[in-house]
């Protein structure tokens, strides 16, 4: 009945049983013995540690008073301490004076001996504890007392005679307690020449606990000193303390040592607990592996059989999914159009595919053996490419290059060709997988697009450079017609010939306009626009706008608002002028299609980030619609042709503001809603730099008494320009000379002294660039020279200033930008270019 019931029991059940039963009384009787084994070792361990510590603490009272006694006996040495009680003896008289606790007593026969003992005894410490003393000599005479009692004079006379009796030098110590204060106090015969003159007693402060603070870490130890006839008593804290003594070598004193026996309880509880905690972690761990191998070895003897057979089948499934990869690769590599070969370690052929019989015309029966380097490569290819592949076989590493090879018929064909080394088990090298791809069509390709970039490189240095000559040429005779309109201008009187003039002079700059923007375009499409990168303030960006648009809004009947929230002591490092056309540009366009409301321009930056500057003007306008605004960047877009019917205008100026802004770093948006207004913004990064103050210039007012007349050389060789020169400068009272050409110009200045040289760049026999550095290499700096020119290219300015000119200026000539350079140059005297 028994038998059946365990029977009902499955094998896993019974085995955890058997290991529950096995483990429970394994565990119970193991912690018996530990238990008993444990406390007679913790038993003996603790004696040995007791008879270790005590003999600690002893050698450590023994070196005490060994290193006290020795601290005393070079004290009665001392010449002022033998001197003091020596000199007792001398004095008639039996006087002394009693010392309290604050002060101290000394012989009569000087007062430098009595500083001296004071000195000493004063000064004589133990264990940083202060010692009190009493001298007195071999009559009981006190010579120096700081203890509180030092008795009366029988009592010294005694102790002297019992010292003489016993003819002892040693150190006696004794353990007191006085005013609830326990003390120990020593004694020390002084003597000179075998005759004792005196005695030294000593005394100081006992403290238990800091007296064995190194040897009791704990509180499971407990030490303290006893003596017999003393009249202290030192007693553990507590009940449960087993106490021992052992005598010092010195004097009677004996050593009191407690062992804790709680302490010791408690030692031997954390010990069994933790016996206990890493049995049970055994018990746990060895239960666990013998329930893994139980059930593998006991209850489940055929479960690796089953194993076998799944781990068969998976094998089997796993060959045929190989067998079908294998077979999808083969297919592959036979049908692919890339010419497939695997070639031995030595790089000779194994095996081709048919990709690559129809690419090179060579069967695969007879090229077996052969290197593919001698079969495909000949006079044409790559010697570079070759070498790289027999590198890479040499080292063994995969690479890829582009060859030119040859087929059998000698007809030449590029290939792409990726060799890759295979290894074998032992990661020894095997064969090499090489895959070449046919790019002669691509190659073609290639160099027809490198021929059409050439050509386009080609036609846009064409195009830079007609548009360099249309532009000289069309500014010459502008620089002729406006400059006489300035003239014309400022003779006439009569109102209406005024205003008549103006719209000449107004319309001749918007020409000159369009033309400017035109070749900013064509800069920028080049990758040929420079930015400067010099300090400026917030202010030489703002007052050029007002200046120049605010008389604008005012006649327009429109407000304009700017709103600048930038430190004006800020300055920053960058492109000025390409940030002043950015917002030349947006305000522009912004006033012409405004007809009511106004135009606001804010000027912000980032808190955390000073350099980070935000620019936007808004109008309220006719505002563009949302389908146009993703294409208004683009050059000569604008919102519909009805716009360019009314306004006017050539649709480069917000194309060439998206180019500035991003080749500046920034970014540039627009947002709009039509009949409301449009608002532009962009985002640009310019460092802040630590520069010093800014002075505006080309802002400044200008009056006829502001600049003395000078005296000018024109070096023109286009007549019109040269009398325009003359003439604008005659308004303001200069006197000039005219001379075509740079050669003649350095004739005059040796002749006699000009205060400017106004020279032209592109005149025959010398041209302007080589005529200021003669002018440089023989007058010095000390002529001013203005560049002249129509080139609007940075590079025939910078060959200006590099030759020696101090600003350059641009044709058509502007009456106020001449004015504000002469009247800039004859201030400041520094060789800097005008910006403005």
């Amino acid at each position: 009945m028994k038998a059946s019931k365990v029977a009902d029991y499955s094998g896993r059940a019974l085995l955890i049983i058997f290991m529950v039963i096995t483990f429970s009384i394994t565990a119970i009787a193991v912690l018996l013995v530990v238990d008993r084994e444990a406390e007679k070792t913790i038993a003996k361990l603790q004696s040995n540690s007791a008879q270790t510590e005590i003999q600690a603490a002893k050698n450590f009272m023994d070196q005490f008073f060994i290193a006290t006694d020795m601290h005393i006996s070079h004290l009665v040495e001392e010449p002022a301490i033998v001197g003091a009680v020596s000199g007792g003896t001398q004095r008639n008289n039996h006087q002394h004076q009693a010392h309290t606790n604050t002060n101290h007593s000394h012989n009569s026969h000087g007062h430098q001996s009595g500083t001296d003992v004071f000195k000493h005894l004063h000064q004589f410490h133990l264990s940083n504890v202060e010692v009190k003393f009493c001298l007195f000599n071999s009559e009981g005479i006190v010579v120096f007392n700081t203890l509180p009692q030092e008795g009366p004079i029988e009592q010294r006379l005694q102790l002297l005679e019992l010292i003489k009796s016993n003819s002892t030098r040693e150190t006696v110590y004794l353990l007191r307690e006085q005013n609830n204060q326990k003390i120990i106090k020593f004694y020390k015969p002084i003597y000179v020449n075998d005759h004792l003159q005196g005695v030294v007693v000593g005394a100081f402060p006992y403290f238990n606990d800091s007296f064995f603070s190194k040897l009791n870490s704990n509180n499971s130890r407990w030490f303290s000193l006893t003596q017999p006839g003393s009249n202290w008593l030192e007693t553990p804290p507590g009940n449960n303390w087993k106490i021992e003594s052992i005598q010092l070598a010195k004097s009677n004193i004996s050593l009191v040592f407690g062992i804790n026996n709680d302490a010791s309880n408690a030692q031997r509880e954390e010990l069994l607990s933790r016996l206990a905690i890493a049995l049970i972690i055994a018990l746990l761990i060895s239960s666990i592996i013998v329930y893994l191998f139980g059930r593998r070895l006991i209850i489940n003897p055929f479960q690796k059989l089953e194993q076998s057979r799944t781990q068969l089948a998976q094998q089997a499934e796993l060959l045929m999914n190989k067998e079908r990869e294998a077979t999808r690769l083969a297919n592959v590599v036979k049908h692919t159009r890339d010419a497939v070969l695997i070639t031995d370690k030595q790089g000779r052929i194994e095996w081709v595919n048919q990709a690559f019989e129809s690419m090179t015309g060579f069967r695969k029966d007879e090229i077996i053996g052969i290197k593919p380097g001698t079969l495909l490569q000949g006079k044409g290819s790559n010697e570079k490419a070759i070498e790289k592949l027999r590198k890479a076989v040499k080292e063994q590493q995969p690479t890829r290059v582009e060859i030119l090879n040859f087929s059998r018929t000698k007809q030449a064909y590029w290939v792409d060709i990726e060799i890759s080394p295979v290894f074998d088990a032992n990661g020894e090298l095997d064969k090499f997988i090489a895959v070449e791809r046919d790019i002669t069509a691509t190659k073609k390709l290639q160099r027809k697009l490198e021929n059409a970039v050439v050509a386009a490189d080609s036609a846009n240095i064409a195009k830079t450079q007609f548009l360099a000559t249309m532009s000289h040429e069309i500014r010459t005779p502008m620089n002729g017609v406006l400059g006489m309109v300035q003239v014309m201008l400022s003779e006439a009187k009569d109102k209406q010939q005024k205003e008549n003039l103006s719209l000449i002079l107004e319309s001749g700059n918007h020409l000159i306009s369009i033309l400017n923007d035109i070749l900013d375009l064509t800069k920028v499409e080049q990758n040929k626009i420079e930015l400067e990168s010099c300090p400026f303030n917030i202010e030489q960006i703002i007052a050029p706008l007002r200046s120049t648009y605010q008389a604008v809004c005012q006649e327009k009947g429109i407000e304009l608002n700017i709103e600048c929230h930038i430190d004006a002591n800020m300055t920053f490092l960058g492109d000025r002028n390409r940030v002043r056309q950015v917002l030349y540009n947006l305000l522009n366009n912004a006033i012409k299609f405004t007809d009511r409301g106004g135009v606001t321009v804010a000027i912000t930056n980032n808190p955390t980030t000073p350099s980070l500057l935000r620019f936007s003007v808004q109008d309220s306008g006719i505002g563009i619609e949302t389908s146009a605004l993703e294409r208004i960047f683009e050059p000569f877009v604008q919102a519909d042709a009805s716009t360019t019917r009314e306004y006017g205008g050539t649709g480069l100026g917000l194309a060439i503001v998206k180019q500035l802004v991003e080749k500046m770093g920034g970014t540039i948006n627009a947002t709009s809603e039509q009949g409301q207004g449009t608002r532009f913004e962009f985002e640009i990064k310019l460092p802040v730099t630590d520069g010093e103050h800014i002075k505006l210039v080309g802002n400044k007012q200008r009056h006829a008494s502001a600049v003395r007349p000078h005296h000018i050389l024109i070096v023109e060789d286009n007549r019109v320009n040269a009398i325009v020169a003359c003439k604008l400068l005659g308004l303001e009272g200069h006197t000039t000379n005219t001379v075509t050409n740079g050669a003649l110009a350095l004739e005059a200045l040796n002749e006699q002294r000009y205060d400017l040289v106004l020279m032209d760049n592109h005149m025959p026999v010398m041209d302007g660039v080589e005529a200021c550095t003669r002018i440089r290499e023989q007058f010095g700096s000390d002529v001013l020279i203005f560049g002249w020119t129509a080139d609007v290219f940075a590079d025939s300015k910078q060959a200006f200033i590099d030759a020696g000119a101090k600003c350059v200026l641009h044709k058509p000539l502007k009456k106020d930008e001449l004015f504000d350079a002469i009247m800039q140059f004859s201030d400041t005297r520094e060789h800097i270019r005008y910006k403005d």
